[in-house]
């Protein structure tokens, strides 16, 4: 029941994210589904709702912001107890629009927090229950489609929402924020009573500019992240179209040629004409096959994350390889940004390496969230992640292993080639140094 209910749940994933895409919802979506949107928006209207709705409105802001934070918390254990992984580190071909993430998948946070706002404000405003609850359902939609939720993540984060906002009725927090208040006054002086009033109105007010704020310059920089990845993309498609090209002229010219002999089969003009086109394609073909003659090189196609063994014309064997996922991964602290993309051209095996140690990048911590150590630091030096031996290409960008397999055949690494263990010692055994590697 379990398998059908996954299987089920990554075909609803590979539509959504998939199939019913647009050029426009790529546009959209990142923004719809970024927090930092939401964090901005909300707090705008909590702090209206707050200063002039009189009671009722602050009944709601309170109501709200305690479902809030009850799924937010409940959701973070959730996740580290069952530990799913994201969709776009498990499902081949899955498109992440938005910053790649290292926490678990299951449910939904974004879908638990907003169902626990809108089931809560939907209460107090019942009028408008059907905008928030649609608002509610958007959001849990822009998770599947960006990539970092399957379905029943936002589902389960839903019903999560719906607890927590039924759990967050129950809680008599204005009557104990109320009472907690009242204490405090009864030893303040009654002049000092309309002094702490309003200094709690301007606290109330300063915290809900601040997270505005905040929210604003997250909005920013996930924006600046969004117009990165749609330029890198322009120029993938861009060299993706000119490849076609040359690859559909190509076609037409041999498919030209292979059929020139059944034009005129009777004419000897047209007989000295033919042999002439096919004297010239066989000193092309002599001349490309000089030029590689015997030679064993790699070829690496990174759209099918495929590695070719080859000497001159001849395939001797090939393996499935991960190549960059090309995703961009941002030090919110210092501003430098990382992409994590497999460069295109020629390369060579410029070194080989048994048992090498890895020396940990700036942006290895940053993704891990660890503090950056001195570059020296004795921290940074692991041994064992790369795998039994590894080939260099120059530039940082090696062929090495991968602690699990399972990534094969998609784009997974951060910008190096990933082969499996068989075939990187079968690499390093037969590849010797300064080999041509061509990527494309």
């Amino acid at each position: 029941m379990m398998e059908r209910l996954l299987r089920w749940d990554e075909k609803a994933f590979v539509l959504l994210n998939e199939k019913l895409r647009s050029g426009l919802l790529d546009s959209l979506m990142p923004l719809v589904s970024s927090g930092s949107f939401w964090i901005l928006v909300m707090g705008v209207l909590a702090a209206w709702l707050w200063c002039f709705k009189g009671p009722l409105g602050r009944r709601v802001v309170l109501k709200s912001g305690l479902g809030a934070a009850l799924a937010y918390l409940v959701e973070h254990l959730i996740k580290f107890w069952i530990k799913r992984p994201r969709p776009f580190l498990a499902v081949p071909g899955a498109r992440l629009l938005l910053e790649f993430k290292n926490s678990p998948s299951f449910p939904s946070g974004h879908a638990a927090v907003a169902f626990a706002i809108a089931l809560t404000v939907a209460r107090f405003y019942p009028r408008r229950a059907p905008w928030w609850l649609g608002w509610a359902l958007l959001v849990s939609y822009t998770r599947v489609y960006v990539g970092e939720h399957y379905p029943v993540d936002v589902l389960g984060g839903a019903l999560l929402g719906l607890v927590v906002a039924a759990l967050s009725w129950l809680v008599p927090i204005e009557e104990s924020l109320k009472g907690l208040v009242r204490r405090l006054l009864r030893k303040l002086p009654e002049p000092r009573f309309a002094i702490v009033k309003a200094g709690a109105a301007v606290l109330v007010f300063a915290a809900a500019i601040y997270a505005t704020a905040s929210a604003a310059w997250r909005l920013d920089e996930t924006t600046k992240r969004i117009d990165d990845q749609a330029a890198a993309l322009l120029g993938q498609s861009r060299e993706l179209t000119r490849i076609t090209d040359d690859v559909l002229a190509q076609s037409r010219e041999i498919e030209f040629l292979q059929g020139l002999p059944n034009l005129l089969p009777k004419d000897k003009g047209y007989l000295r004409t033919q042999k002439a086109i096919l004297d010239d394609v066989e000193a092309l073909e002599r001349k490309l096959a000089s030029k590689l003659k015997n030679r064993l090189y790699l070829v690496i196609d990174s759209k099918v994350n495929k590695l070719y063994v080859k000497k001159g014309f001849a395939s001797l064997w090939e393996a499935d390889c991960s190549v960059g996922r090309g995703n961009f991964l941002v030090d919110k602290k210092t501003g430098r940004r990382w992409q994590f993309s497999t460069p295109r051209g020629e390369f060579h095996v410029l070194a080989k390496a048994k048992n090498p140690l890895w020396r940990r990048p700036d942006w290895a911590f940053v993704e891990t969230r660890e503090p950056l150590p001195p570059p020296d630091d004795p921290s940074r030096y692991v041994r064992g992640v790369l795998g039994q031996y590894v080939l260099s290409l120059g530039d940082g960008y090696l062929i090495h292993g991968l602690q699990n397999e399972k990534l094969l055949g998609r784009a997974s690494s951060h910008g190096c080639v990933r082969v499996g263990a068989d075939n990187l010692k079968k690499l390093y055994d037969t590849i010797p140094l300064g080999t041509l590697v061509f990527i494309f």
